[in-house]
């Protein structure tokens, strides 16, 4: 086993073109969407870091600070809505060797969270990184485990492309073929852009459809920051639209192999013609046009089951992941979760269920 050194860097992201030596490293590892995360959040992105003497890189446990929410900040690997973190990996270490750099890496990260003071520390593991979790369970000394089941769609890129839409098409359950076929049958449209003005109407379509389910819609803020962050090649907004009239979208993100269903929205009065159907069959065929491999939805939660049927649908596989929490202020379990949610703004914190507040 050749020797190797942790640096810890804040603030600190990794570098892109070591992200690209990783088939499962994901969007939200790139140095882009920590900046925003940067912009938004306030907090204080961090870079975990094994090196070789020579100075190549190994691995990396990317990760997030928050402001102090109070009881001290939060350190998420990583923080936001769906935002996957754990290990980055040059493929050139071998499993045993990997071993070994994960737990230098933990302590980092572990002595990191109580030298800042924190409330607690969570790695949110890779559903690309099955192996890492499995340590994870074995030889971290966490204190509280949440699940999340992760699904995603295999697109066929190097297929040609009739081929490969047949190929979308098969793995699909009903209703979704007939889906596609009615928002084609009623002539809607579909487009894509980086144009700030798609993004406005995105986001304004999607506040409506959270507030009418009564949930959290996200921040206009996080959007506005996208073209100035995000370069172009990273993300695209996809419209339908009929007879000349906005009536749905849908943000995606792209990094490796991977496109990540960010924020979908469709107008209320247009659903039953099923333009999101169509959006997304339609980025799906262009993203394997591009080269790309998976189509992540995001996790799920175990009792979101109706979530879960509408991916399943769309020819998923499962790949569950984890959130191992430490705590380290114990006062944290008697806070509420509206108190969480107020203080420690797009970070976890603990899962709700663990909360024990005084009466």
């Amino acid at each position: 086993m050749m020797p190797f050194q942790i640096e810890v860097n804040a603030p600190g992201s990794i570098p892109l073109d070591f992200l690209s030596k990783d088939s499962g490293a994901l969007f939200y590892h790139t140095p882009h969407y920590m900046s925003l995360l940067a912009h938004y959040l306030g907090g204080t992105p961090i870079s975990f870091c094994a090196k070789r003497n020579t100075g190549e890189w190994m691995c990396a446990l990317p990760a997030f600070l928050s402001k102090d929410g109070g009881l001290g900040p939060a350190l998420n690997s990583l923080p936001y809505y769906g935002s996957n973190g754990s290990f980055i990996w040059s493929p050139e270490v071998e499993e045993e060797e990997r071993k070994s750099i994960r737990l230098s890496l933990l302590r980092a990260f572990d002595e990191f969270a109580i030298l800042n003071g924190c409330v607690s520390s969570t790695i949110i593991g890779n559903p690309m990184d099955a192996e890492s979790m499995r340590q994870l369970d074995s030889d971290y000394a966490f204190d509280l485990r949440d699940e999340r089941i992760g699904q995603f769609t295999r697109l066929y890129p190097g297929f040609e492309s009739l081929e490969a839409t047949h190929k979308l098409l098969a793995a699909m359950e009903d209703p979704r073929p007939r889906n596609i076929k009615k928002a084609q049958k009623e002539q809607v449209k579909v487009r894509w852009s980086n144009d700030l003005k798609d993004l406005e109407w995105l986001h304004r379509t999607h506040v409506e459809n959270i507030t009418a389910i009564g949930g959290l819609s996200k921040d206009w803020s996080f959007f506005a920051s996208i073209p100035e962050r995000i370069p172009n090649e990273f993300w695209r907004v996809y419209i339908a639209e009929k007879d000349g009239e906005n009536i749905a979208g849908l943000l995606l993100f792209y990094c490796n192999q991977t496109v990540e269903y960010f924020t979908p929205a469709t107008v209320e009065k247009h659903r039953s013609i099923q333009p999101s159907a169509l959006v997304i069959f339609e980025a799906m065929q262009d993203a394997q046009n591009m080269g790309y491999l998976w189509w992540n939805w995001g996790g799920t939660w175990l009792s979101q089951g109706g979530v879960y049927d509408f991916k399943r649908k769309w020819g998923t596989v499962n790949l569950p992941y984890f959130y191992y929490t430490k705590i380290l202020k114990q006062e944290v379990y008697r806070c509420s979760k509206d108190e969480l949610t107020a203080h420690y703004k797009g970070f976890f914190v603990l899962p709700f269920s663990a909360l024990q507040p005084i009466p």
